[in-house]
This record gives C-alpha cells, structure tokens and sequence, in this order.
C-alpha cells in the first residue's frame, strides 16, 4: 500500500504538521489526516516512494560453489558498481533466510549476513524490489599459502513499492548517496 504525505495544522495549537499515511489513495490520507485532527492543506498531498539503502558485505567468499566453480575467481572479474542480483534460496540446509547474492550470468558471489537477509527476505515478501551493486572489492586476508583471499563490500537499494520508478531510485541515490564512490557507478545503470 503507498505512503501518502500532507502538511496540516493542529486544530488545537494551530502548528504546522507533516503526516504520513499508508493508506490506498489521497481520500483515505485526508480522511485519516482530519481524524487526526488536522486542517490538512490539500495542495500539500504527494505520494511518498519509500526507498532505503544499506551497505554490507557477501559472507562465504571462500567456499566453492556447487558447481565447483571458484567464487574467488568470479569475485576477481567483477569490479565496483557492478550489478548483482539476490534470490531467497528458501530451501537453504543452513539457514531459511539464506540470500544468495550473484552476477547477472548467475555466478554466484555467496549469501548476505543472516541479519541482513532476514530483514531481505521479509522485504521481499511484501513485495519490495531490492538493487544490489558492489560498493567495493579489497583484499580481507592471506592465507598460510600466501594466496589473495578478497572480500565483497555491497550497496543494498530497497524500493519499497512496487511501483517506485528508477527515477525515484536515481534521485534517492543523487540525494542520500551522493558522498559514496560507488554513487557514479550505480547512477550510470539507473537511466530511464
């Protein structure tokens, strides 16, 4: 259901006031707004287009995909701002949240931290879209052979209607984003 936000005035004090309201159209947001008691300004009524962001990292970079191909080795080919899709692997032996996080070939990287996938997975659920691109890649740790063992930092976008268009998306990004590096990158793949 969209958010809907007004500007009103308290009946009793006579302030200004900004309320949102999850409800189905901008009756419903008046409705509730005078419920409230509010003198809603009806020329202040927009839909608000919920987006939100967070940055985390892909766990099990190190182990081999059932496929046995080498994650380290797709994780070397992929570069900052890039793409990735996640999907609920629901049937996960270890875990009923797992999100698995992969290149759009379907290469996967790993899975999202068991925190952050819950939230994922519950998002996804209602129906919400998620965008993932990788913010960073770096160098976590050697092993005792000395070899390179890199690890995934990434930029998870929720849009949380179904109906939030890539320009609310791109403006969110400019806005709330704009000091992040990856920013540019992900600017780029957002064109209408």
């Amino acid at each position: 259901m969209p958010i809907f936000e007004l500007e009103g005035y308290s009946k009793k004090t006579k302030r200004k006031r900004i309320r949102s309201y999850r409800v189905a159209n901008t009756d419903e947001a008046i409705e509730r707004a005078c419920a409230d008691d509010l003198i809603v300004d009806t020329s202040t009524i927009r839909r608000v287009y919920p987006v939100k962001h967070t940055f985390t990292k892909v766990v099990g970079v190190t182990k081999k995909n059932a496929n046995n191909s080498d994650r380290q080795k797709i994780i070397a080919r992929c570069r900052m701002g890039q793409a990735l899709g996640v999907q609920h692997e629901a049937t996960n032996q270890y875990s009923r949240h797992a999100v698995m996080v992969g290149t759009e070939r379907g290469e996967q990287l790993g899975y999202l931290p068991d925190d952050v996938a819950f939230d994922v997975v519950r998002e996804m659920h209602e129906g919400c879209a998620h965008l993932c691109y990788i913010a960073g890649i770096g160098l976590v740790e050697r092993s005792d052979e000395g070899d390179q063992v890199y690890g995934v930092a990434l930029l998870l976008i929720m849009a949380g209607d179904p109906q939030t268009g890539t320009a609310i998306v791109r403006n969110y990004v400019q806005t709330e984003l704009s000091s992040e590096p990856v920013t540019s990158f992900v600017l780029k793949q957002l064109r209408d």
